[in-house]
């Protein structure tokens, strides 16, 4: 499945001009990445309220811990996954 998910991010590798790069092996996108295509800071988004309303709703609804903190199992991923090394940053699912 993560064949048809990278083969659906290549017909539209680019937002406002700029690339988004997208892990292939889990899908998740780079954060980073798409905070420069909106010309925002990504720290700046998440302290919104709505922000926030969102990602809780999300996680409830699919049952994905926001982030880290939430997890309930070292196999499980958050939707915002802080990643160092090789491919460090912040990948958003």
């Amino acid at each position: 499945m993560a064949n048809s998910i990278v083969s659906f991010f290549d017909q539209f590798p680019e937002y406002n001009g700029r690339k988004i790069q997208v892990r292939g092996a889990d899908g998740y996108f780079s954060a980073k990445d798409m905070s420069a295509a909106m010309g925002k800071r990504f720290n700046d988004w998440t302290k919104l309220k709505f922000t926030q309303e969102l990602l809780a709703e999300l996680s409830s609804q699919s049952g994905i811990p926001i982030d880290y903190e939430d997890l309930r199992s070292q196999h499980q991923k958050p939707l915002i996954d802080y990643v160092r090394g090789g491919q460090s940053g912040i990948w958003l699912h």
